[in-house]
């Protein structure tokens, strides 16, 4: 979605954007500060509203093309994960990952945008992970869904693979979900090819 600025909102993210000097764009610490200034002023506003807004003057002015916008299965499979849990654990990125072929630091992104929105906006943020993600686990992960991302993303979405921890939880997949998950994803679909690391961030829906 685009975020439209009032004409008040505009005039503090003209001046922000001219205290940039030299650089190509203002500084992302300022942000939060013209994030908060522009609040005062109008409708809501986010930092990643504010830095989306900067980034793709600077690509306009630069000549560089527009950040391509998300899909409509894209965002379907987001905001559904979403709605489910607010907070997934790396297995669920993982699967996503491989269902939007979204770069993992993207649909990362995605996620803190949209806790920082909810936040905003005063709504709840639903979450059934209570017990904190370990690190050490979630890089094992990363380096199993790099070393076979067909097979791995199958295992996570079938449950057959803890989304926490990398675990085998014991489940048996029945026969229907393993055809749900072909018929979904699996042979009609061209394989996922793209960049398995699991940090960083930069994609804004």
């Amino acid at each position: 979605m685009v975020r439209r600025f009032n004409e008040a909102q505009m005039a503090i993210l003209e001046q922000f954007w001219q205290s940039r000097l030299d650089a190509p764009r203002p500084p992302k610490r300022l942000s939060i500060p013209a994030a908060l200034s522009c609040c005062e002023v109008g409708p809501p506003v986010t930092s990643q509203d504010v830095g989306r807004y900067f980034s793709n003057r600077a690509a306009r002015e630069s000549g560089q093309p527009r950040a391509r916008p998300l899909t409509t299965m894209q965002r379907e499979l987001l905001e559904g994960s979403f709605e489910h849990d607010a907070f997934p654990y790396t297995g669920t990125i993982i699967v996503l990952t491989y269902q939007t072929k979204l770069r993992p630091k993207q649909v990362k992104q995605w996620f803190d945008n949209r806790r920082k929105k909810h936040r905003c906006y005063g709504l709840p943020l639903v979450t059934n992970n209570l017990v904190e993600q370990d690190a050490a686990a979630a890089a094992r992960m990363w380096r199993a869904f790099k070393a076979n991302p067909d097979e791995y993303a199958k295992q996570l979405w079938l449950g057959t693979i803890s989304s926490r921890t990398g675990a085998c939880t014991g489940k048996v997949a029945g026969i229907a979900e393993g055809e749900e998950w072909e018929r979904l994803w699996g042979m009609d679909r061209e394989g996922y090819d793209g960049d398995v690391v699991g940090d960083g961030g930069g994609w804004s829906a």
